[in-house]
């Protein structure tokens, strides 16, 4: 009995490296189809995310879905997409969830604006920690789209977040706090919070909406031309 367990756990253990090799292996060549899509040439990040899909990649089955959705490579198929995107969620990749309520909420070929689906999905992406999911709860909750509309629910929500890196949370937050919905009325918070959105991580994004928001706040006379932005704490 020692003996056969021995092996059987050797055998689990082989197996063990051989998937972790495969979805290594996979995650490398999403990676290569990265670069080939920076560089425009779509038809061979297709290929190279449906090679990544294929060996189970996460990463690469979103991206094939992302191809699917916008066309890129391969005819638009937005069915294939959501298919793609519902595997990639199943698969551990939060982001897959995202998109698929950032489908429902926006509407596509074949599917029509489903506020209840969007958020049934940007929820299971939030759960897993995906704050583009947490954003676009609170999204849903600031227009009352398909819930009731709420500032403070929407507050939450952005603060999460916010908290894990959202710059478009920031200066949504920044928003609430200009026009004082949910919150108190405070010009100098709105600031520091579009420029947190513009300084960590807007730039770089090409997210330019919250340096705009500080600059108005300036023009407007909403604080002093030298205000010294603070740091935000969620």
């Amino acid at each position: 009995m020692k003996k056969l367990t021995a092996v059987l756990l050797s055998v689990l253990l082989v197996c063990t490296v051989c998937f972790a090799s495969v979805a290594e292996e996979g995650d490398v060549l999403y990676e290569r189809g990265r670069e080939a899509f920076n560089v425009k040439d779509y038809g061979k990040a297709f290929e190279l995310f449906s090679q990544s899909a294929e060996l189970g990649s996460a990463l690469g089955i979103n991206a094939l879905g992302a191809m699917y959705f916008d066309g890129y490579g391969v005819e638009q198929d937005t069915a294939k997409a959501a298919d793609c995107f519902t595997k990639a969620g199943e698969a551990g990749n939060t982001d897959g969830w995202y998109n698929l309520g950032h489908m429902y909420i926006t509407g596509a070929e074949g599917i029509e604006p489903d506020y209840a689906k969007s958020l049934e999905y940007f929820t299971k992406a939030a759960d897993q920690g995906n704050e583009k999911g947490l954003y676009m709860i609170g999204y849903q909750y600031c227009k009352g789209a398909g819930v009731e509309q709420s500032y403070e629910k929407a507050y939450e929500y952005w603060c999460k977040a916010a908290k894990l890196g959202s710059f478009y949370a920031m200066k949504a937050l920044g928003e609430l706090y200009r026009e004082g919905l949910a919150v108190e009325q405070d010009y100098e918070k709105a600031a520091d919070l579009f420029w947190k959105s513009w300084t960590e991580g807007g730039a770089a994004g090409g997210y330019d909406e919250g340096r705009i928001c500080y600059e108005k706040l300036i023009e407007e006379g909403k604080i002093p031309a030298d205000y010294v932005p603070k740091d935000f704490t969620f």
